[in-house]
């Protein structure tokens, strides 16, 4: 592993390099990362960033030390962020990632650097829900609970580049990932929490070609999930609070329009 440190504006960001990565890819995170810091206004004191030659290497890193720190739901995306140990790390898979146009690599690095300046303790990975409730849904709490905390912070995430006048980095991250929609089936408050997901940039940006994209199903409920998420940007209180609101107001919409099919 080798390891560059670079010194921001009093922040320290330390760039991990895994496996064959090529100079010319860890540049470019390096430098969307800054341009990413100083567009938010800074970055924490210290950010770890961990870049992957590939996303083997990257699923046994995180696997283990998951393991290690008694992590119990985990989600394994090419681009990432978590604080488990109480500050930020962001993780990046370059097998992934190097054969995108940079414009989209920033808008992904965008997205980790703002959840590491909203998200970057440990409050926001540490939550508290009804797990009977959740076991009557027929979901694994544990899932239940990752994928509506994932939705409540994307969200804030989205809404906070939009406010500092980055609403194109959201538009890119949405164009991104918007094929993605057509593998969610929406029958179930677990598959419309992974719907909520994609569909947060839409709450504040606006989405083209959103409706072609979805399947059958989705597209009957799309009105409805998009109107959780806008009542979700006004409801008060701690992480585990509105992770609560926001899958039972989905259990709502998977119950209504079942009743109504």
């Amino acid at each position: 592993m080798r390891i560059k440190r670079l010194e921001l504006d009093g922040s320290t960001i330390y760039i991990n390099l895994l496996g064959n990565i090529d100079e010319e890819f860890a540049e470019l995170v390096i430098e969307s990362l800054v341009d990413a810091y100083r567009a938010l206004g800074g970055a924490p004191s210290l950010v770890e960033v961990y870049v992957y030659e590939s996303s083997e290497l990257r699923d046994r890193c995180i696997r283990e030390r998951a393991a290690w720190l008694g992590v119990v739901a985990l989600g394994l995306y090419d681009v990432s962020h978590e604080a488990w140990e109480g500050w930020p790390r962001i993780h990046v898979v370059q097998s992934s990632l190097r054969a995108l146009e940079p414009r989209v690599i920033k808008a992904l690095l965008l997205h980790e650097a703002a959840h590491s300046v909203l998200h970057g303790s440990l409050a926001s990975y540490v939550v508290n829900i009804d797990l009977d409730s959740a076991l009557a849904l027929g979901v694994d709490p544990l899932v239940l609970a990752y994928l509506a905390s994932v939705v409540v912070k994307d969200l804030e995430v989205h809404k906070y580049l939009v406010d500092r006048g980055l609403s194109m980095h959201v538009e890119a991250y949405f164009e991104h990932f918007k094929s993605s929609l057509k593998t969610i089936e929406c029958r179930d408050v677990a598959s419309l929490l992974e719907l909520a997901k994609l569909l947060t940039p839409c709450v504040v940006v606006s989405c083209p070609g959103l409706e072609e994209h979805l399947t059958d199903t989705c597209r009957a409920r799309l009105s409805d999930v998009l109107e959780v998420l806008r009542e979700l940007l006004g409801v008060k209180g701690d992480l585990s609070s509105r992770i609560k609101a926001v899958i039972l107001a989905l259990q709502r919409v998977v119950h209504e329009r079942g009743s109504r099919a």
